[in-house]
C-alpha cells in the first residue's frame, strides 16, 4: 500500500491509519493481520455510508448507443436522475413497466424497448423541481444545480438492478446524464472523516471476535454495544448545528426591507 502523508488529508484519515489504531489497541505490531483488518475497516466504513452517513455524490455519465448507463462502482441507490436539454436540467420519470434489454449483439448492448422516436422538445409547463447536492465537475465546483420536475412525460427510465445500470427510453437524446446517488464511500482513495474513525475502529474490534467460538458471548455483546454507542455519538455529532450554521439558518428567514 502506498504511503500517504496523513497531515495532508486535513480532517480525513486513511484505511491504514484506522488499521494502525486497531493494532495499537491490541499491542500487536507484527502486521501479520494487516490485510484482514484493512478489509474489516472497509466493511465498517461501507456500512456506515449505507446506514448512517449517506454519502451523496453526483456523477455526469454518458449513455451508450443502446441508451444504457452503468452505475459507478460505489453506487448504492440513486436519488435523482436528470438530463440537460437546451440548457435546462430536467429530472426524468421512473417507469418500472418499461421492458429491460434482454441481450447483446456482437458484444454491444441492445435496447429495442421502444421505436426510437426523437425526444419531443416541446415540454409542458413544469411542476416543482429538485436541487442536486453541491459537487465537483471536472475540477469545477457546482453549487445550486436545479433540476426542473414534471412535464417530461415522454422521457422515461428504468433501473436494471441486476446489471447495475440505468436503461433510458429511446426517445431521449444521448445527452449527458446527471446522476445523484448514495455512495458506499469506497474507492481507490477512500478517506474516512476523523469523527468516524472511532466508529470504524470499534466495528473492527467487534467483528474480529464475532465469529470466534473461543470468545464468550458476553465479550462479543460488549464490543457490539461499544460499536453501537459510537455510532449514536457520530450520528448526534452529524446533526449538531455549529454556531455559524445556526446564525445562517436564523438570518435566512429575514429579508432586507426599508424601515418605516
Amino acid at each position: 500500500m502506498n504511503s500517504v502523508d496523513e497531515n495532508k488529508l486535513g480532517n480525513g484519515r486513511t484505511i491504514r491509519y484506522c488499521v494502525m489504531r486497531v493494532l495499537n489497541d491490541l499491542r500487536d505490531y507484527s502486521m501479520r493481520d494487516y490485510k484482514y483488518l484493512a478489509q474489516l475497516v472497509i466493511n465498517g466504513w461501507g456500512d456506515m455510508n449505507i446506514y448512517h452517513t449517506e454519502s451523496v455524490r453526483v456523477k455526469y455519465l454518458t449513455p451508450n448507443e443502446a441508451h444504457i448507463v452503468k452505475f459507478p462502482n460505489d453506487y448504492v441507490r440513486y436519488t435523482k436522475i436528470g438530463i440537460n436539454v437546451n440548457g435546462t436540467i430536467w429530472t426524468l420519470t421512473l417507469n418500472r413497466s418499461m421492458v429491460l434489454p434482454q441481450g447483446q449483439e456482437c458484444g454491444i448492448d441492445v435496447n429495442d424497448t421502444e421505436n426510437g422516436l426523437k425526444f419531443i422538445s416541446s415540454i409542458n409547463n413544469s411542476v416543482g423541481g429538485f436541487y442536486f447536492v453541491d459537487h465537483w465537475k471536472r475540477g469545477q465546483y457546482v453549487g445550486g444545480l436545479y433540476g426542473v420536475g414534471g412535464g417530461v412525460n415522454t422521457a422515461y427510465y428504468n433501473i436494471d438492478e441486476a446489471n447495475r445500470q440505468i436503461v433510458l427510453s429511446n426517445k431521449l437524446p444521448r445527452n449527458e446524464l446527471i446522476v445523484e446517488y448514495i455512495s458506499n464511500g469506497l474507492s481507490e482513495n477512500t478517506v474516512i472523516p476523523y469523527q468516524a474513525v472511532k466508529v470504524v475502529v470499534n466495528y473492527v474490534h467487534w467483528q474480529r471476535i464475532e465469529f470466534d467460538p473461543r470468545v464468550p458471548m458476553s465479550e462479543k455483546q460488549r464490543k457490539k454495544d461499544l460499536y453501537e454507542e459510537s455510532v449514536m455519538e457520530y450520528r448526534d455529532l452529524q446533526l449538531m448545528f455549529t454556531m455559524n450554521e445556526f446564525l445562517d439558518s436564523l438570518y435566512s428567514s429575514y429579508i432586507q426591507a426599508p424601515k418605516r
